[in-house]
């Protein structure tokens, strides 16, 4: 039987090019979204382009009963977890000043980006430490390292789970299971594109002159759930062009 992989929020974007990068290497892959439809159309993506097979879930955020339940279709086909790529987050975009927003909406991206992964992570572990391998990769952001002004609550959150990652590295090491953080700079999403606000800010000007693909994200996380990365965890990897090596971003004129 082939390996299985879950990513979550893997219906369009990174966390698609996260699911058909494991996918063309032979992975049955299982897919998470907020909506049960999305889920089922990407899974059928994967099945029609790769063979392998596929199954989405609709799964509300912080249900862990549906996490649970999901975990329990995966065994009861006889698969096991093989690797766990958390990339669903709660962006914290358009959210109001820190002066005015409400506790509870701020708070809400906190439970979505640590405490949601942390429920995908530990189920995901108790399918793994049975058999005494596993991978678990997170998606987060250089901004948990050096945030950026008015995500106070996206960047917080994103800092967390770097703490997370490394406490489940330590508690789970034992058993085998490797715990990695893939960090993207700016990815070349729709909202990218879009926004020439974006597009052209002073951050994006990283020492490679280029930011990065969804598929420069898919295959970071691949390579840390790989057996070449066998004796790495509680790791960090940067995706950002060389962002995160300048002490500041200025402008560059080129010739």
């Amino acid at each position: 039987m082939n390996p299985s992989v879950f990513v979550t929020g893997a219906t369009n974007g990174t966390g698609f090019a996260i699911a058909r990068r494991f996918a063309r290497d032979g992975y049955d892959v299982f897919i998470s979204s907020r909506d049960q439809d999305r889920a089922d159309e990407a899974a059928t993506k994967i099945v029609s382009e790769f063979g392998v097979f596929s199954k989405g879930f609709g799964l509300e955020v912080l249900n862990e009963q549906q996490i649970i339940d999901a975990y329990d279709y995966i065994a009861s086909t006889g698969r096991t977890i093989n690797v766990l790529v958390c990339n669903a987050a709660n962006l914290g975009i358009g959210l109001p000043d820190i002066t005015e927003i409400d506790f509870s909406e701020w708070f809400r991206v906190i439970e979505t980006n640590m405490g949601w992964n942390f429920m995908f992570a530990r189920n995901a572990a108790k399918q793994m430490i049975p058999a005494g391998k596993g991978s678990i990769v997170f998606i987060g952001s250089v901004t948990g390292t050096r945030p950026i002004m008015g995500r106070s609550a996206y960047c917080s959150s994103k800092a967390g789970l770097l703490g997370l990652a490394k406490s489940l590295a330590i508690d789970l090491g034992q058993y085998n299971i490797r715990v990695n953080v893939v960090l993207p700079g700016t990815i070349k999403t729709v909202r990218y594109y879009a926004n020439p606000n974006i597009k052209n800010n002073p951050s994006t000007r990283v020492p490679l002159h280029d930011v990065a693909e969804f598929e420069d994200i898919a295959n970071a996380a691949r390579f840390l759930a790989s057996d070449e990365a066998r004796i790495i965890t509680g790791a960090e990897l940067a995706v950002d062009g060389g962002g995160l090596c300048q002490l500041v971003y200025e402008e560059v004129t080129t010739k």
